[in-house]
């Protein structure tokens, strides 16, 4: 929470600070995210290093982080929010405990292509 802890980010290098510290640099894939309270909802400001690519981005959208900040919400007591996404969208999540330490989340929002083209590989 970055009202609570203030560190400085989001960037890039931050991220990748944050993820050497921790160790999960070491890991194939992984991923730093800011988050704060905004208004009556929540924003997320997620990076990603892959490993073997060895790229380190900032993202538009992030599922797996929007469904990892409504958890921790979800020990609250909230069980659907809002989380907007750096690209100004938001998406909506809800959580329903199920038997045995289970959850079913459900995540809906908008879908863009933001890019079109091929793809190659030296197969």
């Amino acid at each position: 929470n970055t009202a609570l802890h203030p560190a400085p980010g989001p960037s890039p290098q931050e991220g990748m600070r944050i993820l050497r510290e921790t160790g999960l640099a070491s890991r194939e894939a992984a991923g730093a995210v800011w988050w704060r309270k905004q208004g009556s909802g929540l924003s997320i400001d997620p990076i990603v290093y892959v490993r073997d690519a060895d790229t380190l981005c900032a993202e538009q959208a992030c599922g797996s982080a929007t469904i990892s900040l409504a958890l921790l919400f979800q020990q609250t007591g909230r069980s659907r929010m809002d989380i907007r996404q750096p690209s100004g969208d938001v998406l909506s999540v809800s959580i329903e405990e199920k038997p045995g330490g289970l959850y079913g989340v459900s995540v809906s929002g908008s879908v863009r292509l933001s890019a079109e083209g091929r793809f190659y590989t030296e197969d």
